[in-house]
């Protein structure tokens, strides 16, 4: 994974979103208190640009079709979207911010389940 320069801390601002690329990839920075976050840039479930979206009591709200998604891990929380937001990793370098340009893991993936025995 490369981390990029994308912006300045500064140039986030705590009540909107700042969508920024690398290479084809749109991400979308959010500020949560003093610490910055990276999320994909399209709603999972139609593209839509999350950068349009309602950030309100801790929520991003998609603006097409309404998903909510938890602004300090990306988490569902509202359908119509079925899945999380993909999370990049960022770091914040004398007020540069730098995001890796390959999503994390997924930390909301269910575990698959076990057999019950017979």
């Amino acid at each position: 994974m490369t981390l990029h320069r994308v912006a300045r801390f500064a140039d986030v601002t705590e009540n909107r979103g700042l969508e920024v690329r690398i290479d084809d990839s749109k991400i979308l920075l959010l500020k949560v208190g003093d610490q910055l976050r990276a999320y994909q840039g399209e709603c999972p479930h139609a593209g839509a640009p999350l950068v349009e979206g309602a950030l309100c009591n801790g929520r991003l709200t998609c603006p097409w079709h309404k998903a909510q998604f938890r602004i300090e891990d990306g988490g569902l929380c509202e359908p119509p979207a079925l899945d999380s937001l993909k999370r990049y990793s960022l770091e914040v370098r004398d007020g540069e911010v730098w995001v890796g340009d390959q999503p994390l893991p997924d930390a909301h993936t269910p575990r698959p389940m076990m057999s019950a025995p017979l």
